[in-house]
């Protein structure tokens, strides 16, 4: 269980470097993370290939409930993976449309993973699970500032940078691969989409 505060932290570096990628940009925070820039990381990382080969989900009813959690953190701009939770896991249930228990059970397993496909706060020093207030998808949060800032790139108009496509379909791909996001040329990630385009799967 991560401490509240800890979270806080994290949403807040995170919004700092979606800010920061804005005056890079000189652009718009929607330029960069509008609902077309979002989609194709959400795509990837709820697709059944990803699901099943990457994050190990054999059950349909754990995939769907991911999904919907990946959604539910990416449903705003300024969201970045992170939801703000009223009622603990009830309360987020009833937002999911999913049994308490049902969710209950997959968090555990997402929070024990190595790393942890989500990370979640409590308002209580005990975790107490029903009064949860903040929950994060570290994934979401990692692609969607990847996007944002070689959407930057683009928008500022540096010499050769990637054009919009080709960041949403490295995003893509990568994710399908299941790498992490990376710090590279241009011109090396274009090289690197060719080869990951033989081997890509659809989503």
């Amino acid at each position: 269980m991560d401490k509240k505060h800890d979270l806080y932290r994290a949403f807040t570096k995170a919004r700092r470097r979606l800010r920061y990628a804005t005056e890079m940009g000189d652009c718009s925070v929607s330029d960069l993370l509008r609902a077309k820039a979002r989609r194709p990381v959400i795509n990837a990382l709820t697709c059944d290939y990803f699901t099943q080969e990457q994050l190990g989900m054999r059950q349909r009813s754990m995939r769907d409930r991911w999904a919907e959690l990946v959604e539910l953190s990416a449903d705003k701009t300024w969201a970045l993976g992170f939801v703000e939770i009223d009622r603990g896991i009830r309360g987020l249930g009833e937002d999911l449309q999913t049994p308490f228990t049902s969710l209950s059970r997959n968090l555990v397993a997402w929070r024990e993973a190595t790393p942890p496909l989500v990370r979640v706060a409590a308002d209580t020093p005990d975790g107490d699970q029903e009064r949860f207030v903040r929950l994060q998808i570290p994934l979401v949060t990692r692609w969607l500032l990847w996007v944002a800032e070689y959407r930057a790139h683009y928008f500022a108009q540096v010499p050769r940078a990637l054009h919009l496509d080709e960041i949403s379909e490295i995003a893509q791909v990568m994710i399908c691969n299941g790498m992490e996001p990376l710090v590279m040329g241009y011109e090396d990630a274009r090289k690197g989409l060719k080869k990951l385009r033989r081997v890509s799967v659809n989503l």
